[in-house]
């Protein structure tokens, strides 16, 4: 294995085939100069930028470039590409804090025009960002949220990139099982995808975590295959990193001229592409190996240059290994004020990366994922088995299903919402007492977050018997009125869900309820329509009595817009406007669609939602008022709770 692993190393930097990377460079930027329209000239800079993050000098020039060309032509969808070009090419240069504002900006473009993929990849960037920095917990929720989107879409690249960041915060979190677990998933994906750059990505990480478990000849073995591959791609950003990590490994096993060879290779390809993030951490490496072989004028010496550089990108990381070896250094010459300084400024970098907070925040949220990716194979599963089900006789079975989903779903409703209305008003009194001890009060969270567990699970089984009572009906009729039971049942559990996120657990701020209410309504329908939601919300807060109808009357009006009242593909709106004035609330809800029929009476009507839509403003003490000249408006006020 060592003659192997000599061999590739041995031409490392002799990558060849020079001439014909520099002919495919000048033919993308030919495309560039000889386009007929800007988006030819704009997708060929992409092509050319991809494929030079190695020189990221050109890569940010030509990214600007880009920028700039899409900006005049006001194409959102390649002006987001662009700052994301710009960003990874600002990483590959070391600037932490530019990649992350261009990631920024990336992301705000796709979010405009919705586009998911665009967006996991920006939450994913900006994770490694975060990581980079030594903000693991932070880290750690982008690549999730970007994890959820990518398993939706199904795209597996992807995936596949995001498990390998989420093996690289658990490594760091010395968490040797679970990283491995999410390399090896990583990894098979993308030998499935044949993606050679990730998959030499990955071995790199399994050499590194088998490193650090001193397995020093398994870490050799992956570092010397993940080099073969860098070599055919002429990857010099994963070389360099490579050659620094076996670097460490021989500096580990005491061999200190093998290991200040490797660290120099690194550092000579780091200088070349430009690659600040990289350097800091092969200098610090550098400086250890001279401070061991004794010489310690060269080590400060490059311990100081790599704080330099690692204070004008931010990177926290390398900050903090620096000045961990600076307070071990001078305290081998045994100077101790010195040694002090730098031990407390490491202390202050190392505490700034994970406060025990974070760690338990890091372990919630990778429950959280973990219960909801399990939630989601026994659905998978439920689904299956319920295609492998012969179908019942249809007469019977539609009566059956009518009658149990109506008994199930008053039950359950009322089981729920007992048990929420019963612990909200437990919970509201005992805040009340000055009498009550902190013990009482962390015991009752507890209490309260056991309930949200239970309601959460309820409504799940509501939920997911409706789907199932749905997919054994061919009644057009019943399954309406079952999608419809399924939206109502998800609007009261949305409801609950910011009950259970907000700080002080009784009240729900209506801004955010009603924006995810929306969202949640459009992906249920994916309506062919598209229209703009137009939310004028003041800073109101109910509690859930109040907030409950009041999610339903929305439920009912945005079913009724989408489903109903547009017919044209653009120019449609919604708007919904929320005003406090003293005690009172006023409502108002409008839509620019084709507006309700001549006849309408509101006073008699045969519809359910509407009729459910009346119902509820006079349960929470209000009169509805609707207009119909402009499309369709209603209206109402009521007073604020106690």
């Amino acid at each position: 294995m060592q003659k192997v692993l000599l061999a590739i190393l041995s031409g490392v930097l002799l990558f060849g085939n020079v001439v014909f990377a520099q002919e495919k460079n000048d033919s993308l930027l030919a495309v560039y100069h000889d386009g007929k329209h800007d988006t030819d000239k704009i997708i060929g800079l992409h092509h050319y930028i991809k494929i030079n993050y190695s020189t990221p000098d050109s890569a940010i020039k030509y990214s600007k470039l880009a920028i700039e060309l899409a900006d005049t032509i006001e194409h959102t969808i390649l002006l987001a590409k662009s700052y994301n070009l710009l960003a990874i090419s600002y990483y590959y240069h070391g600037d932490l804090a530019k990649s992350e504002s261009n990631l920024n900006q990336s992301l705000s473009y796709y979010s405009k025009i919705r586009n998911k993929q665009g967006m996991a990849t920006c939450y994913n960037g900006i994770g490694v960002v975060y990581y980079d920095q030594g903000k693991l917990y932070k880290a750690l929720q982008l690549y999730i949220q970007s994890l959820r989107i990518k398993e939706k879409l199904g795209d597996k690249k992807s995936i596949a990139m995001t498990l390998n960041n989420l093996g690289n915060v658990y490594k760091d979190l010395n968490n040797f099982d679970k990283s491995l677990e999410y390399y090896n998933k990583s990894l098979e994906i993308k030998k499935e995808v044949d993606d050679q750059h990730g998959i030499a990505m990955t071995l790199n990480n399994i050499g590194l975590l088998h490193h650090n478990n001193k397995k020093y000849g398994k870490a050799l073995d992956y570092y010397s295959e993940s080099i073969g591959i860098k070599r055919e791609i002429e990857d010099l950003h994963g070389l360099a990193m490579s050659l620094n990590n076996i670097g460490l490994t021989y500096e580990l096993q005491k061999n200190y001229p093998k290991a200040l060879h490797f660290y120099e290779e690194s550092i000579l390809i780091k200088e070349k592409i430009g690659d600040q993030f990289g350097m800091a951490m092969s200098l610090i490496n550098l400086g250890t190996v001279y401070r061991e072989t004794g010489d310690y004028t060269t080590c400060f010496k490059l311990l100081k240059q790599s704080e330099k550089i690692a204070k004008q990108i931010n990177a926290t990381t390398q900050l903090r290994d620096c000045y961990q070896r600076m307070y071990e250094t001078y305290e081998m010459q045994h100077n101790t004020s010195q040694a002090f300084k730098y031990y407390k400024l490491y202390i202050a970098a190392k505490d700034s990366m994970m406060s025990e907070e974070s760690i338990k925040n890091i372990q919630k949220l990778q429950a959280q994922y973990e219960d909801e990716a399990k939630q989601l194979t026994i659905q998978n599963l439920s689904k299956k088995e319920e295609l492998n089900t012969e179908k019942l006789a249809k007469n019977q079975a539609e009566k059956k299903i009518k009658n149990i989903t109506i008994i199930s779903l008053i039950v359950g409703l009322l089981l729920s919402l007992g048990l929420i209305i019963f612990f909200y008003f437990i919970f509201k009194q005992r805040t009340k007492s000055n009498l009550i001890l902190k013990k009482s009060l962390d015991e009752k969270e507890v209490l309260f977050k056991e309930v949200h567990h239970r309601v959460k699970n309820n409504f799940q089984v509501i939920s997911s018997l409706l789907n199932l009572h749905a997919n054994n009906t061919d009644n057009e009729a019943v399954q309406k009125a079952l999608g419809e039971a399924k939206d109502r049942v998800g609007s009261m559990a949305l409801v609950h869900e910011k009950l259970y996120q907000s700080k002080d657990l009784t009240q729900i701020k209506m801004d955010e309820y009603i924006s995810q209410l929306i969202m949640h309504l459009n992906d249920s329908f994916d309506a062919e329509v598209d229209f703009a939601s137009i939310i004028k919300i003041e800073k109101v807060y109910l509690d859930i009595e109040t907030a409950i109808p009041l999610g339903l009357i929305f439920n009912e009006l945005l079913t009724n817009s989408i489903k109903y009242a547009f017919k044209e593909k653009e120019g449609n709106t919604i708007e919904i406007i929320i005003r406090k004035t003293e005690n009172r609330v006023e409502v108002e809800y409008k839509d620019n669609g084709i507006g309700l029929p001549k006849d309408f009476d509101i006073d008699n009507l045969d519809t359910l939602g509407l009729n459910l839509v009346q119902i509820l403003v006079l349960q929470i003490h209000g009169e509805l008022v609707v207009n119909t000249e402009k499309g369709t408006s209603f209206s109402f006020e009521f007073n604020l709770p106690d």
